[in-house]
């Protein structure tokens, strides 16, 4: 993928006609190359944020995916096809990613801060006690001797909370990229909201086999 390419991200690379999407031009109908600056927030026009406008990226994707889509471009020159298959395929992997609210945390703590990569970091000790007997009551649900739906709730719940704190975290770093105690913070919410992730995901099989 060439970065490089596009100088402008408002306007065809073509025609020069304003953009309604990053990733197309509706008015002469060529498939844009992505440039400096791109990222899966900008692909579906949306803000570098960790709350979601899932509306409008469904929105978004839909009509993309459909523009985009490699047998509309069956005829067209072979830089053109490969940019066809190549952004069908960054749009499904950036919607996945945004829809999963850990997965997006982490992606945009490594738009804002670079340097820390993929790095990761455990749930805090105090969390994993706090939790302990959540997990102790999904083995009951599991073995059948104990309703699950509560155990769900409770989860959600949890996670909500978690994801209310990212977003105001997030949005602290948004304003000034350069806090490590408030990247260490985002760090460990995005740990915790990973294992109350998983604790959902044990609950709906659980419910599931039931």
């Amino acid at each position: 993928m060439n970065r490089d390419a596009a100088p402008s991200h408002d306007r065809c690379q073509a025609c020069a006609s304003e953009l309604k999407h990053r990733l197309f031009c509706d008015h002469c109908e060529k498939i844009q190359q992505m440039g400096k600056g791109d990222d899966y927030f900008s692909i579906f026009g949306h803000k570098k944020s960790f709350k979601l406008d899932k509306a409008l990226v469904e929105e978004t994707f839909d009509e993309l995916i459909l523009a985009l889509h490699p047998d509309f471009h069956a005829t067209a020159e072979a830089g053109e096809q490969a940019l066809s298959i190549e952004h069908t395929a960054l749009l499904h992997q950036a919607k996945n990613a945004l829809f999963n609210p850990y997965l997006r945390g982490r992606y945009l703590l490594t738009l804002l801060v670079p340097e820390i990569g993929a790095s990761l970091s455990s749930p805090p000790q105090s969390f994993i006690i706090e939790t302990f007997e959540l997990q102790e009551a999904l083995d009951e649900a599991a073995a059948g001797t104990r309703e699950v739906a509560p155990l769900s709730l409770q989860i959600e719940e949890m996670s909500a909370s978690v994801q209310e704190e990212l977003s105001q975290q997030f949005g602290d770093l948004i304003g000034y990229a350069d806090q490590p105690e408030l990247v260490e913070a985002i760090q460990g919410n995005l740990a915790k909201l990973k294992f109350l992730l998983n604790l959902s995901e044990r609950a709906q099989a659980i419910t599931k086999n039931q």
